[in-house]
C-alpha cells in the first residue's frame, strides 16, 4: 500500500514537473517573441498546434471561427503552429500582396506534406525559381487564346449542351455530380483525349474523387484510412498515365490521329523532355487545377444565383441577346467574341469566386527573415496568405457576406477589380488557366440559364474544410423555361 503511494506520488511529481517545465520553455517562446516583434498569436504545442482548429469545417462564405477569433484578438496578421510548422496567418490584403510581389526576393512555395505526396515531387505546385517558370510557360503556351477561341469553346460548348439537354425529363438533379461531369469531360478530353464513356474516364473519376477526398483529412498513412487510400488511388492514376504515354510511343501518336496539338500529353511529349514521372505528376497537377476547382465554381454559381431572382433575369436576358444575334447572323454557336462581351455575366462569376472562396489560402516558406511594419518574418517560417479573410473584408466589400455582383459595375463597360481579389492568386503564381476557368463558367452559365430556372430541393450550403464542398450535393429541382428560340 506505501509502495504504491510512494509511487503515485512519484508519478505526480514527475508529471508536475513535466508540465513546468513545458509552461517554461512556453513561456520563454512567449518573450522571445515580444522581444523579437513575432506577429501575436496563442502559445502552441509543436507538432499538432492549432491544426485541428484550422481545419473545422465551417461555411464557405465566413472566414470560420479560427481565423474570425484569432483576428479580433490579435490583429490580421498573427502567429499560429499549423500543420507542424511554425506559421504567420495574414488576413491582410496590403500584407498579401507584399508577399506575392516579393516572392521571388524573400520567399518559396510550401505546401503541407502530405499534400506534396499526394501531388507528386515534380508538380508544378511545388516548384520554385526558373523550373517553376518553366512549367507555367508549357501550360499558358498550350492555353494560348487561339486554342481557348477554337478547340476548348467548341468542346465546352457542345458538352454543356450535351449534359443540360439530358434533364429535360428530370425533376432534380445533384448540381454537383452534373457540374463534376462536364469539368472532367473537358479535362481528359484535352489533357489525354479520352471521351465520355472510355472506360479509363469512369476509372480516372473514381480514383480521383478517392484522391481528393485526402486534401482535407489529417494524414495518417495506416491500411483503411483515407489517407492510404488516397494514395492508392494516387499511384493507379499515374499508371493510367504511364500506359497511355507507353502506348503512344509504340504507335507514335494520341488515340485521336492527328490531334496531337490539342492534347496536353502529346504537347508535353513533342515540346518537353520531361520523364514519364514527370509528365505524370504534371498531369495530375493540371487534372486537379482544371477540374476539381472547375466544378465547385459552377457548383458555387448554381448556389449563389437561386438566392437572386434579380441577377438570374439580368443574366437571362444578356444570354438571350447573344442568341438573338447569332441568329440574325445564321449562327447558333458561342463565339469568342460572344464570351468576352458578357460582362454581367463576367460580374456574376466575380462574386461568384469572391465570396464561395475556392481557394482560400496559399502558403509561403520565408527563405530569409525580414521586417515588415512592426513585425519580423523570420526565416523559415510558413507564411499562410489568407485569401478568404480579403475577400470578404468589409473594409475591402461592402456587406462582404452578401452575394451582389452590381458591385463590379463601375459603369457600363467597365469592370472594377480591387488588388484584393485574388481568386487565381496574383503575380508569378497566378493560375495559368485562370481565363480557361472563366471560359468553362460562362459556357456552363449560358446553356442552364437559357433552358432551367431552379431552386433548392433541400438545404445544401457550401462548407470549408479547408476544400470546399456541398456536403449532400447541392440538390436541386429544375424546371424547364420557353425563350421563344
Amino acid at each position: 500500500m506505501e509502495m504504491a503511494l510512494a509511487s503515485s506520488l512519484s508519478m505526480t511529481i514527475l508529471a508536475s514537473g513535466l508540465f513546468l517545465i513545458a509552461f517554461l520553455i512556453l513561456q520563454r517562446i512567449a518573450v522571445l517573441n515580444v522581444s523579437r516583434k513575432l506577429p501575436p498569436g496563442n502559445i502552441c504545442l509543436p507538432l499538432i498546434g492549432e491544426t485541428f482548429f484550422f481545419l473545422k469545417r465551417h461555411p464557405a462564405t465566413s472566414v470560420g471561427e479560427f481565423t474570425e477569433h484569432r483576428m479580433t484578438r490579435f490583429g490580421k496578421i498573427f502567429s499560429s503552429h499549423l500543420f507542424g510548422k511554425r506559421s504567420i496567418v495574414c488576413a491582410d490584403p496590403e500584407f498579401n500582396q507584399f508577399v506575392l510581389k516579393n516572392e521571388v526576393k524573400l520567399f518559396q512555395h510550401s505546401l503541407p506534406p502530405s499534400f506534396e505526396k499526394l501531388v507528386g515531387k515534380h508538380s508544378i505546385l511545388l516548384m520554385d525559381g526558373d523550373v517553376h517558370k518553366h512549367m507555367r510557360s508549357t501550360v499558358l503556351d498550350f492555353l494560348c487564346v487561339e486554342r481557348l477561341r477554337t478547340v476548348f469553346l467548341s468542346d465546352a460548348d457542345r458538352l454543356a449542351s450535351e449534359i443540360v439537354n439530358s434533364w429535360n425529363e428530370k425533376d432534380v438533379i445533384s448540381a454537383i455530380q452534373e457540374a463534376t461531369k462536364f469539368s472532367l469531360n473537358i479535362m481528359v478530353k484535352k489533357l489525354l483525349s479520352m471521351n465520355p464513356g472510355d472506360p479509363e474516364v469512369e476509372r480516372l473519376s473514381i480514383e480521383y474523387n478517392s484522391l481528393t477526398r485526402a486534401f482535407s483529412c489529417f494524414p495518417v498513412y495506416i491500411p483503411g484510412t483515407t489517407y492510404w487510400k488516397a494514395m492508392q488511388s494516387r499511384n493507379h492514376i499515374i499508371k493510367i498515365f504511364k500506359q497511355e504515354m507507353e502506348a503512344r510511343m509504340r504507335g507514335g501518336g494520341c488515340r485521336n490521329a492527328g490531334n496531337e496539338e490539342d492534347d496536353f500529353l502529346g504537347w508535353l511529349m513533342k515540346n518537353t523532355d520531361y520523364s514519364q514521372e514527370k509528365i505524370s505528376d504534371f498531369l495530375l497537377g493540371q487534372l486537379f487545377a482544371g477540374h476539381k476547382t472547375i466544378s465547385q465554381a459552377i457548383s458555387l454559381l448554381i448556389y449563389f444565383l437561386q438566392t437572386c431572382p434579380k441577377a438570374v433575369s439580368e443574366l437571362r436576358e444578356e444570354h438571350l441577346q447573344v442568341v438573338r444575334s447569332n441568329q440574325h447572323l445564321g449562327d447558333s454557336k458561342l463565339s469568342w467574341d460572344d464570351f468576352k462581351r458578357m460582362e454581367f455575366t463576367r460580374c456574376v462569376i466575380n462574386e461568384t469566386l469572391r465570396l464561395g472562396n475556392i481557394v482560400r489560402f496559399a502558403m509561403k516558406k520565408a527563405s530569409k527573415s525580414f521586417e515588415y511594419k512592426d513585425y519580423v518574418i523570420p526565416k523559415g517560417s510558413t507564411v499562410l496568405l489568407h485569401y478568404a479573410a480579403g475577400h470578404l473584408d468589409p473594409c475591402q466589400y461592402a456587406d462582404p457576406e452578401h452575394f451582389n455582383p452590381w458591385r463590379w459595375q463601375l459603369q457600363p463597360g467597365i469592370i472594377k477589380v480591387p488588388d484584393s481579389f485574388m481568386p487565381f492568386s496574383k503575380g508569378i503564381r497566378m493560375c495559368p488557366g485562370a481565363e480557361l476557368a472563366r471560359l468553362e463558367m460562362t459556357v456552363f452559365l449560358h446553356h442552364l440559364i437559357l433552358k432551367f430556372d431552379w431552386q433548392m430541393a433541400e438545404d445544401d450550403h457550401p462548407v470549408a474544410t479547408p476544400i470546399l464542398e456541398f456536403p449532400k450535393g447541392l440538390p436541386i429541382k429544375i424546371r424547364a423555361v420557353s425563350n421563344g428560340f
